[in-house]
């Protein structure tokens, strides 16, 4: 689960408005804004990308900007959507329908980025979430699009004909998805009938892997009841820039009657929810105080504090709903990173392992001015600091 970020505003910050097809309860609140004439510039406009109410509420979501239904009976066709938090008010206007009306923006003097068919009003103290949300959005975007074209990469057996939904096999084998890789993702499926036997569809398969897909696919066997089921798993190619995650291909054949074979084909596609520019270090970063064991390193040179930095700004979060197999591993002694501004005072605190590897199993704990942030994965980090700074007793670096 997400940390939910904390604020200190007393009055509705954000607002987001969004062209698309979603949910359709109705909840009236004296909150909401009323539609008005003018002004012209805060009309909802059309857009070539289309996001859902479901996409966008879980981009917000996973910024800890969690979304309820406020929408006034005024609004026709239209569904507004409010963050619950009291102190922090995000709304989103979904259209459901043909929508030609305007809108009186909620927030005056706000900031407005206009995202496919998402416009977003914010303040310049919400920059980074409102910009991590949208990246997310596009992320889960493009793994939408990614699970959609591996799917018709997929080589059917001579003679295989689609079906509209599983094939009645005992057990109902082929009706649920049953790899899973972790983390957000899409998953796109497709069902098969192949007028032959599981083996000699199964070595077709094999045969005839998904374009794109490695060269040594995963085969195991399950059984389910009185049927067993036998799968090919391709990983297709590596994540192409962090915004993505793995994307995978399985094949499930099983056994039906009359000499035939039922398939399921799944296409999955991961994606990362992106680190919020509020989970960035503070500017005004001089001084960074390591403590590892018995040894402290201060530094002060300001190439290598801005290399740091950089290096740890660009650090990922570990991803919600990642549930990751962590082996009983001693990791070694904490080591932790103050950061510090010119005249001392502490901005920001992190801790991680001094193994040499940060993963989600050993994640960098992170605070700033005292609030904990979403852990990082933070890889090689460490030793690229090691190699930067050395270790000593306390000395300038």
């Amino acid at each position: 689960m997400r940390l939910a970020l904390t604020r200190l505003m007393m009055v509705p910050v954000l607002a987001v408005v969004a062209v698309g097809c979603g949910s359709t309860g109705r909840e009236t609140t004296s909150s909401s804004p009323a539609p008005v004439k003018p002004p012209p510039h805060s009309s909802l406009r059309s857009a070539a990308r289309r996001y859902s109410v479901h996409e966008v509420e879980a981009a917000f979501a996973g910024q800890g900007i969690h979304l309820r239904n406020v929408t006034p009976h005024a609004y026709t066709g239209l569904l507004s959507l409010l963050d619950g938090r009291p102190a922090h008010a995000v709304y989103v206007y979904v259209t459901l329908g043909k929508f030609s009306g305007v809108l009186e923006p909620p927030i005056r003097h706000a900031n407005v980025t206009h995202h496919g068919n998402v416009e977003v009003l914010w303040r310049r103290a919400d920059s980074g979430t409102v910009r991590a949300a949208l990246r997310g959005l596009d992320n889960e975007y493009a793994a939408q699009l990614a699970a959609a074209t591996m799917l018709r990469r997929f080589v059917p057996p001579p003679g295989a004909v689609r079906l509209r939904k599983p094939p009645s096999v005992d057990g109902d084998v082929l009706r649920k998805q049953t790899l899973f890789i972790g983390g957000e993702s899409v998953d796109r499926h497709s069902f098969w009938r192949v007028p032959a036997q599981p083996a000699s569809v199964f070595a077709f398969v094999k045969a005839h892997p998904p374009q794109g897909a490695g060269p040594r696919p995963e085969g195991t066997g399950r059984s389910y009841g009185s049927n067993p089921t036998r799968s090919l798993d391709f990983l297709m190619g590596k994540p192409r820039g962090p915004a993505m995650a793995g994307r995978w291909i399985e094949v499930t054949i099983a056994a039906l009657p009359h000499d035939a074979t039922g398939v399921r084909v799944d296409a999955m596609a991961g994606w990362t929810v992106p680190r919020s520019g509020d989970e960035k270090l503070p500017s005004g970063v001089r001084e960074i105080d390591i403590h590892v064991e018995h040894v402290s390193v201060r530094v002060t040179q300001p190439a290598k504090v801005r290399t740091i930095v950089r290096w740890f700004d660009a650090l990922s979060i570990v991803q919600p709903g990642l549930v990751a197999s962590c082996p009983a591993l001693l990791f070694g002694s904490k080591v932790t990173f103050d950061f510090r501004s010119a005249g001392r005072t502490l901005l920001a605190r992190a801790r991680l392992s001094s193994g040499s590897v940060s993963t989600e199993c050993n994640p960098i704990e992170f605070s700033i001015h005292g609030r904990a942030q979403t852990p990082l994965v933070g890889l090689t980090f460490w030793t690229r600091v090691k190699q930067l700074v050395g270790l000593g007793s306390g000395a300038q670096r």
